[in-house]
This record gives structure tokens, sequence and C-alpha cells, in this order.
């Protein structure tokens, strides 16, 4: 039986109230004026058609910090503040920041237009049935089948990780988004999977995956699934999601985070200098490239004494190297052909990340080739789908990225988008429709 339920096209509008996304089924709008939240109207950048948009700074004085690019002409923003001629915004459509002030008109010329000044309509949405549990595997670390889920999230992390170390991740979930369930892929060379030869192609990786992903789900009807890859493991993903849709399936969108698109390498000068040394200098470069600090403590002192720790030494570099490589999907490619996926793309990165800055590489890392710009653009040859600009990080290190904030801001997305996939076609509206907003981080 089909259970039909309301749900609202803007689910964001919780996050004016600070609450976290936990259920599939999502509140009627009339819930949220009990709740004093009242709805916020939506302005057109209209301005700035000469300068590729308008200014924007980091507060509402105009002699505050400028952001370092311009709201582009046609972007929709969401007010969440006027005072003086200026408006606080949040980002719905288009490009720019994320959120800032910009002045609503300047020397007697509009800069934004107001384009939407009521909610869209409810849309209907049907429940979808529960995932069945996935067989035993020892590819999929920690796992813990969750019985009102209602989709899967497949999770691919970086080089070095074991996906075990991660599974505090299932608790979260469980408890803050019961219709998702978490599916932590451990690669050959790894926890239980260490005595596996290790993998040095993306692609012949993301094929052994997508074999045990259909041997694991028992020939039933295939989940909704997306896909989170972190760093080396966005690589996989990408990979991963190309092996479905040859099998005629597709995720409902994959998220990448702190990498850049396919077609940028990343070789480090400093590891071509440590290969050649001892297996400790090896495992010196990763720890101080990529690890955080605990865990590069204990690297340093087991490389401080390569007399005890030969064996070990000689397989963390075997690991090390093998996954560096396994993160470049073409590794003799100079410049490949986009091979495009046609699920959409949300790219999530950090501007304090060294080794995949998030702006500007050429100047903050020796090891992206080519350099680009904006990394964001880097995915955009990669999808036939929108690439769904993300509120970008400022403040984590690379280490930091794949962490509780990254995985709550992707599971409420995947409801979001799950939501979408699912609804029924909404009622055509007078006014100017809004596509969905960036993920709320």
């Amino acid at each position: 039986m089909i259970v039909m339920i309301c749900l609202h096209a803007c689910s964001r509008l919780d996050a004016c109230q600070g609450a976290r996304p936990n259920k599939f089924w999502l509140k009627p709008l009339w819930l949220y004026g009990v709740r004093g939240c009242e709805p916020m109207a939506c302005w057109e950048v209209t301005g700035g058609v000469d300068r590729g948009g308008i200014i924007v700074r980091e507060g509402q004085a105009f002699g505050s910090q400028k952001a370092p690019e311009r709201l582009r002409t046609g972007a929709v923003v969401r007010e969440l503040a006027v005072e003086d001629g200026r408006l606080q915004y949040e980002l719905v459509q288009g490009s720019g920041p994320a959120t800032g002030w910009v002045s609503v008109a300047l020397g007697g010329r509009q800069l934004l237009q107001p384009v939407l000044d009521e909610l869209p309509s409810p849309v209907e949405v049907a429940t979808l049935d529960p995932v069945l549990p996935l067989q035993a595997s020892k590819w999929v670390a920690k796992y813990k089948h969750q019985p009102t889920a209602v989709c899967r999230l497949l999770c691919a992390f970086g080089a070095g990780a074991d996906a075990s170390s991660y599974d505090h991740w299932n608790a979260l979930v469980a408890a803050d988004f019961p219709d998702i369930e978490l599916v932590l892929l451990q690669l050959p060379g790894r926890g239980q999977l260490w005595q596996e030869p290790l993998q040095r192609r993306t692609r012949a990786a993301a094929e052994l995956i997508v074999e045990e992903l259909q041997r694991i789900e028992g020939g039933a009807a295939a989940a909704p699934t997306a896909l989170l890859g972190f760093s080396m493991g966005a690589a996989v993903a990408y990979e991963v999601e190309l092996r479905l849709e040859a099998l005629g399936r597709r995720a409902l969108c994959l998220y990448v985070a702190g990498r850049g698109g396919p077609g940028i390498s990343y070789r480090h000068p400093e590891e071509a200098r440590a290969l050649a040394k001892a297996p400790e200098e090896y495992v010196r470069f990763f720890a101080t490239t990529f690890c955080p600090p605990d865990v590069a403590a204990k690297l340093l002192r087991l490389a401080a004494a390569p007399e005890e720790g030969g064996n070990m030494l000689r397989r963390l570099r075997d690991n090390y190297r093998a996954d560096l490589e396994l993160g470049n999907p073409f590794p003799e490619d100079g410049a490949p052909s986009p091979v495009p996926v046609s699920c959409g793309v949300h790219v999530v990165v950090s501007r304090r990340d060294t080794v995949w800055p998030a702006e500007a590489s050429a100047e903050r890392s020796v090891a992206c080739t080519p350099a680009y710009g904006d990394i964001v653009e880097t995915w955009r040859e990669w999808t036939t789908r929108r690439l769904a600009r993300t509120v970008i990080f400022d403040d984590l290190e690379h280490h930091e990225l794949c962490g509780e904030r990254l995985l709550r801001a992707v599971c409420g997305d995947v409801l979001q988008v799950l939501s979408e996939t699912v609804s029924a076609p909404a009622a055509p509206s007078k006014k100017r429709s809004r596509q969905r907003p960036p993920m709320a981080m």
C-alpha cells in the first residue's frame, strides 16, 4: 500500500530554528508558523551585468571585509535580514559566496529585485519500502542494518583510512537520520581485508566494489543509493557510479569531498623523493602531509625506530603508495576526456585545505595538476546534470573535512534529494520557482 504524505519543498526552513532533520517525512508548512519561523523573501541579482555580479561583504558595514568573489548576476538568494538598504542573504541558486551582505540598490540603480514573496505549495510524496538487510561482507565495515531506512549511503574514505574507524557514524545516522542506512566501504588491504591484494587502479577497484555490492544485496531490488567519497574515496565513488550506470542503476547523488575532478591528478614532489629512500621516510612524508596530529604522532614514533618496526613500515609504505595511485583515476593520461555521470554531483571543500585547496590551487598546492581556480568547477564536465555548489567550509583542514559536520550535511541533503526524486510534480506556479538550495553545512 502506498501512503501519501505532505512534504514542503524547502525543508531547509528547519535550519532557522537550529533543528536537525531526523525523518524522511517533514513537517507541513503551517507548523513553522506555530514555531515562529516567518517565510523569508527571495531576491534575484539584476545588477553587475558588466562586472560579473555585485560585491559581497562579510558584514553589514560598507567597510567590512570583501568576499573573494562576486555574487553573479542572475543568482537567486534568500533574505536573512535587511538593514539600512543592506541585505544579508543565503545563496539559493546560481554562483557566488554562500552568504554575506550586499546592497539592494546603489547610486539610484536597483541591484536586486524580489522574485518570490511566498513559499512554494506543498507537494505529495509516496513513502518507500524499507531496505532489506545486506548479507555479511568483509567489504562493509561494522555494518548495522537500519530497519526503518528507505535508502543507503555508500561511503568511501581517504588514503590510509580504515573504514572501521568510522564505526561511530552508524550510531549517529541511526539516531538522527533513521531513514538512511550507512554502508562503510572497506577496500582490499585494510581491516579484515588486510590479506587481499592492494588496488592501484580506480576503475578495477570500482568493479570489485560493485560486484560485491550486487552479491551482498542478494538479488533483491536495488535500494535508492547515494555515494559519498572523501579525497581518494571521491575518485573511487565516481568510478563506482560509472559502473552502476553501466548496469542500469544510478545514484541519487554523488557527494565528493576534499578532491578535485577526475581530470586533476595529485602528485606531491616530496613523494618521489621519499619513495626513493627507506620505508620510514615515506611514512614520515605521508604522516606529515595527510594525517591528523594524533595519527601523525604515532606514525612518526614508529618511523623513528625503523629497526623495530621494519615489516610494519614496509607494509604501511605499500598501502599509502597504493592509495595515492588509487586516488588518481587517470594516472597515465595527461588530459583525459570527461566521462560524465548522469547523477547530480555535490562538491564539498574547505578553504583551509592545503592538500586540495578550494580556490587558487597554484598558490596553495604543489601537487594538483593542472592548476585550477575553483575546485567546484573541476567537476562541471563530469556530470550531465546540475552541479551543486555547496556552502564551502572555511575552518577545516584536509583531515578534518571527513567528519560529523560533513556527514550531517550529506544525510540531510540525501533526504531532500530522495523526496524530490519520488515527489509528484508540483502544480504550476505563476511566480518564479526555485531550484533546490545548496546543502546546509
